[in-house]
């Protein structure tokens, strides 16, 4: 198996100016992120999910620890290393130069990265399209707004395809339609046309869960966990709840038989039944087959599932209940 991103062992300091105290932001982490994977780093501000992704693009140096980006060391391969990765992070100088349009940016990123000129034409073209940039492709970077300079920004992953892609908050200041868009171009075309290792920092657990491979957790400069959003998900007791409303109410015989599916508890209220479970993603299709069986129909449906926010607060709050 190839690993696209290697970390090991990184330590980032800084220094405050005012009390010159020294800041750890990185405290020796280590990850590997494998050939095709969306990786996403989750954290609060502060947990130096930023500072990482400005050292594996090569804009800073760590103190210590080493890292490989496309088997090229970031320190002693910095050329190759840095020609592997296009970094898509908001602000100013890593964004976009205010005083060009969004065209001359997105001309001058792409002939950086030794785009011919006719290639980069189309590939604005079509970003232009999915990202409905036709209305700010003409306008100086100064005058965006904060949403339209992200989404001129968000560009440029459609035209540099470099064997890995890391992603600062990729839907940041976005409305829900577009970042769902963006969520879509990430998976469908980024990671399976274009075949580029996504690494991506976000503070959204939806959208990590959606799209992620695995996950870790950043909290003041230490990874605390790092796996799949449903093995990370297991580490908590909280249990799952499923509410389904039918059109009368249920015999007896139906719910002696969902008793004996993997669940904790039940509750039958009339026409409503109510179930915890440590296994909703598994029982679901058995309860509603069963439920056909009976010649019944399924008035509504609602479930309270497991977030990786709450895994995250369970890691750092030590938060363990039961939710029944």
């Amino acid at each position: 198996m190839r690993y696209m991103v290697i970390v090991n062992n990184l330590v980032k300091r800084f220094k405050k100016e005012k009390s010159k105290e020294i800041v750890e932001a990185l405290k020796g982490i280590s990850f590997k992120v494998r050939k095709g994977e969306i990786f996403a780093i989750m954290g609060p501000n502060g947990a130096g999910k930023t500072t990482l992704l400005k050292i594996l693009s090569c804009v800073i140096r760590p103190d210590e620890g080493e890292a490989w980006i496309n088997g090229y060391h970031i320190i002693k391969e910095r050329s190759k290393a840095k020609a592997s990765c296009n970094l898509i992070i908001g602000g100013s100088w890593l964004g976009l130069h205010y005083a060009y349009t969004v065209k001359e940016n997105l001309m001058f990123f792409g002939r950086l990265y030794g785009i011919p000129k006719e290639v980069l034409l189309k590939r604005i073209e079509f970003a232009t399209e999915l990202l409905d940039l036709k209305n700010i492709l003409n306008k100086e970077a100064i005058f965006l707004s904060t949403g339209e300079m992200h989404k001129a920004i968000l560009a440029k992953m459609l035209l540099i395809k470099t064997p890995v892609l890391l992603l600062d908050e990729p839907t940041r200041s976005l409305d829900p339609v577009l970042a769902n868009k963006v969520r879509a171009i990430l998976t469908n075309i980024i990671s399976k046309e274009y075949k580029i290792t996504i690494l991506m920092t976000s503070h959204q657990a939806v959208e990590v869960e959606t799209l992620a491979d695995r996950v870790a957790f950043l909290n003041k400069g230490k990874i605390i966990a790092c796996d799949t959003p449903s093995n990370l998900k297991k580490k908590i007791r909280k249990l799952e709840k499923i509410s389904i409303k039918l059109n009368r109410v249920p015999s007896e015989k139906l719910i002696s038989k969902i008793k004996k599916l993997d669940i904790e508890k039940l509750n039958l209220n009339d026409e409503l039944i109510e179930i915890y479970t440590r296994e909703l993603e598994y029982i679901t299709p058995n309860l509603i087959e069963l439920i056909k069986k009976e010649d019944l129909k399924i008035v509504s449906l609602s479930s309270e599932r497991i977030s990786l926010e709450d895994v995250f607060k369970f890691l750092v709050e030590g938060e363990c209940y039961e939710s029944i």
